[in-house]
């Protein structure tokens, strides 16, 4: 039997069960075309990620046009197996619960793999235990995957004063707020001793020691989930049926990164809070450069994907799944430097929604050095290309959707191949001069293209800051100014993307690469080591020596 036919007999014969109040999922309803959104296809061409200039205005105004017009998202019809919510359940609940009783809310695992994380995994875990949700409904499982450092004893002392009475007298800092960590945790925190097998062997250990949860959390140890980040997952969950599998909303904190003295140390205030590292020009700007990018990508990006029922990827550092739809997929699988990307497009082959959640928000640590940021856009770039290669399949495959005969066909066309011209283009300004070009035409063209780029960028972040909470308005007020700088920092992440795609054919996979400027040291130090013992400087070294010693020797007989 053909794959497609013996996907399409597999799940037509079978409906997938879930917790009484997480519902089931009908693929009948979803596979069926006259289910899908009303919108037309052409909104899914342009909403996938992509930095090309010639998509970028078209894609804006189509994102924020779904968004500002689409209150309800369309969803698929449910069967009688899959009845809508009772009264009780959405009225008579406790409030704070969306209407829903706690003795209803799902029971959630949330997996942490941590690889020599001992300076930040506490943030993590004391962001878990300050969740609004019942912590005895909560499972927290931390694969400590071969850390070098003392990972393993910090969260072992993390899981002791958890269960202890003594007060701990510790803050979760989150921007500007300090968050009481309370003194006893009433869930269940587990820690496995893994040797380093890499992130999505640590998770797939993660899921193989799961209890009976209903819901399926996996978090970064530099993640720091909001209080009602679990809360506002499962009230999602639980209201939208059809969704198997959804990612939250990433955020990035400057005010994450802690002052540290010189042991190490957290640095604290008078009052006994943490302090925030004082960052320099460099490392601010990069880090508030990398906030605005990340809220046009989530807050507008993926809620527009969510609402035409075409989530692209599962972001890694917070993603939720059905505990049934996750152990009926392959798992996270280690053929690519992309396993989310990877398990996102095994989810979509079968047909399964997934989702974003708004409302569901964690915040992560920006990167604030040029290499890292260089090392991780050159793995993203080139999970692309891997994930791709090993689903060659659904790619302009009309039997497995929207995302199968447009979604990754377009991004393959405008993220790789269209980047070719687009590098070609940058450098061909120098030569227009000789092809009779004035540098006054050539000066001017720039000159309208960057600002053209740069109210895109504010009429993007704009937009956002009329649907997001009050504290991201907060940080979109500090940031604002900085719509000048995104196209030059938008030119630079593009020519690191672009490296990644060429390490994909001369490089072997790994997760972390070099960056340009660590590079050039290496090679520097390599020069330095290598002049000294060429021989026109031996000769040199030589000669020197001996004009001092004459010089002594004058001397001395003086």
């Amino acid at each position: 039997m053909h794959g497609n036919d013996k996907i399409r007999s597999m799940f037509s014969a079978k409906f997938i069960n879930f917790h009484p109040n997480l519902g089931c999922l009908d693929f009948h309803a979803y596979n069926d075309r006259r289910c899908r959104n009303f919108y037309p296809s052409i909104c899914n061409f342009y909403v996938q990620k992509s930095p090309h200039p010639s998509f970028n205005g078209v894609e804006t105004f189509i994102r924020l046009f779904v968004i500002f017009t689409s209150k309800n998202p369309p969803t698929p019809p449910l069967t009688p197996l899959c009845p809508p919510l009772t009264r009780g359940e959405l009225k008579g609940g406790k409030r704070g619960f969306g209407g829903i009783e706690e003795s209803s809310l799902p029971f959630i695992t949330i997996l942490v793999p941590a690889h020599n994380e001992e300076k930040i995994i506490h943030r993590c875990l004391n962001s878990i235990k300050t969740q609004n949700y019942p912590h005895h409904k909560m499972e927290v499982i931390v694969i400590d995957d071969g850390s070098k450092d003392d990972t393993f004893l910090k969260v072992a002392e993390q899981i002791h004063a958890s269960y202890s009475s003594t007060k701990n007298n510790q803050y979760l800092k989150i921007n500007d707020n300090h968050i009481p960590v309370p003194d006893r945790f009433n869930g269940e925190i587990k820690l496995l001793a893994n040797g380093h097998s890499g992130k999505p062997k640590a998770l797939n250990s993660g899921v193989s020691h799961m209890n009976g949860s209903e819901l399926v959390v996996t978090l970064d140890s530099d993640v720091v989930l909001s209080p009602d980040a679990l809360k506002n997952t499962a009230i999602a969950f639980i209201k939208n049926r059809h969704m198997g599998a959804a990612t939250g909303n990433i955020e990035i904190s400057w005010d994450m990164i802690e002052e540290r003295d010189s042991n190490g140390n957290i640095v604290l205030d008078e009052n006994g809070k943490i302090k925030s590292k004082q960052l320099n020009f460099s490392e601010r700007l990069l880090a508030k450069c990398q906030f605005l990018e990340y809220l046009d990508s989530f807050r507008l990006g993926r809620h527009c994907q969510s609402i035409l029922h075409s989530t692209y990827i599962l972001a890694g550092a917070f993603s939720v799944f059905r505990k049934d739809i996750l152990l009926e997929s392959p798992l996270y699988k280690t053929l690519t430097v992309s396993e989310d990307f990877d398990l996102t497009v095994d989810f979509h082959k079968k047909q399964i929604h997934v989702g974003y959640i708004p409302d569901a928000k964690a915040y992560l640590e920006p990167i604030i050095n040029w290499d890292d940021l260089y090392s991780q856009r050159a793995r993203w770039s080139r999970g692309q290309i891997e994930v791709c290669a090993a689903h060659k399949e659904i790619i302009g495959n009309k039997d497995y959707g929207t995302v199968g005969w447009l979604g990754i066909p377009h991004m393959l066309l405008v993220d790789h191949t269209l980047s070719f011209p687009r590098l070609i283009w940058f450098f061909l300004f120098l030569f227009f001069p000789a092809f009779g070009y004035s540098p006054y035409v050539i000066t001017n063209s720039l000159i309208i293209i960057y600002f053209f780029y740069v109210a895109l960028c504010f009429l993007q972040t704009l937009s956002a800051y009329f649907i997001v909470d009050k504290e991201t308005k907060n940080q979109i007020k500090e940031t604002l100014h900085l719509c000048f700088v995104m196209p030059l920092y938008r030119i630079i992440t593009f020519y690191f993307r672009m490296s990644g795609y060429i390490l994909t054919l001369k490089e072997p996979p790994v997760w972390k690469v070099i960056g340009p400027l660590a590079n050039m040291k290496t090679e520097a130090d390599k020069i330095k080591k290598l002049v000294p013992s060429l021989p026109v400087f031996k000769f040199q070294a030589s000669f020197k020596e001996k004009i001092k010693m004459g010089f002594n020797v004058f001397i001395n007989k003086l």
